[in-house]
């Protein structure tokens, strides 16, 4: 417990807006050592709400912003962290994206709220091919029992990818359903 205090006391404030700030502009292959008190927050937030609520918002703003293509990377793999319901939702609108679904789906499959698989079933319908397939599984993966509709209807998709994927998702839940 008071390794964590100091943890959480540790976070520099300061720091942590001017990162969060810097973060939009972060292209591939840079050094990182600007954002790591992001990464040290991220680890101080379970216990402290208000450290968690911080990171969110200042995360979220990079995902829904004018940000590149690596500091949507990088927020999505810190949302899977300290991402909540707010998160999910966000998430769940970048699932569509050829550029973005891959990463969308990286930080719902680890978040614990119930609205992260439920944006995933939510994207299911407007997707298809490789990204409806990679939705598929992420259900399988959160073995979420309430998509199990979804993916049965799934098997008599056109795709062999889509099909295949909904059968292993189904396998991966294995309710008596």
């Amino acid at each position: 417990s008071t390794g964590l205090n100091l943890a959480v006391a540790a976070v520099d404030q300061a720091a942590l807006q001017q990162a969060l700030a810097a973060l939009p502009r972060l292209e591939w292959g840079r050094k990182l050592d600007q954002f790591e008190v992001i990464e040290k927050a991220t680890v101080a937030s379970p216990g402290n709400e208000t450290l968690r609520q911080t990171l969110e918002t200042g995360l979220l703003a990079v995902i829904r912003g004018d940000s590149t293509r690596a500091a949507k990377d990088y927020a999505c793999r810190q949302l899977s962290l300290v991402g909540g319901g707010e998160a999910a939702a966000a998430l769940g609108g970048l699932l569509a994206s050829p550029e973005l679904s891959h990463m969308a789906r990286y930080a719902l499959e680890r978040m614990s709220v119930p609205s992260a698989a439920a944006a995933l079933r939510e994207a299911l319908p407007n997707t298809s091919g490789n990204l409806k397939a990679g939705i598929i599984n992420s259900l399988g993966l959160k073995s979420d029992a309430a998509s199990a509709p979804l993916l049965v209807a799934a098997l008599q998709d056109s795709s062999a990818e889509v099909a295949a994927a909904a059968a292993l998702a189904l396998g991966r839940i294995a309710t008596p359903d």
